[in-house]
């Protein structure tokens, strides 16, 4: 069937790209130890962490064959307060997805909220 699409061959489902988008062991040298990209970021007390979703772009098909590479990166930080946090930090990490060829294929970017609890808030004495 996959050989009468318009991409002649089978190609990966685009959301599968956060399964699969490791280096493959045989094919590309081992990667360096990886980076904490949430290492740059001040810290405050507190270690609650919101996921707030992801969005997707797409650029390229991936097909059966190809291999993966991803390289994170710190996208956006700012600090924003919420309602019993006044030093809540926003973070917005992207994974880039490239193939074999250097080629972007995707990006995903995650967006986060880091912030303290209430009583947290209150033992520094910023509430």
């Amino acid at each position: 069937y996959a050989k009468k699409t318009k991409h002649g061959e089978v190609v990966c489902p685009p959301f599968a790209l956060s399964i699969f988008g490791g280096p493959s062991p045989g094919y590309f040298p081992p990667p360096p130890p990886a980076d904490n990209v949430l290492s740059g970021i001040p810290t405050t007390p507190g270690s609650s962490v919101l996921f707030l979703g992801s969005d997707w772009e797409f650029y390229k098909t991936v097909k059966v064959g190809d291999h993966l590479s991803v390289k994170s990166r710190l996208a956006d930080y700012y600090i924003k307060g919420v309602r019993f946090d006044s030093k809540a930090r926003w973070v917005r990490i992207e994974r880039i997805y490239y193939n074999q060829k250097g080629e972007k294929v995707a990006v995903n970017s995650m967006h986060h909220a880091l912030r303290r609890s209430p009583e947290e808030v209150k033992e520094t004495g910023d509430a």
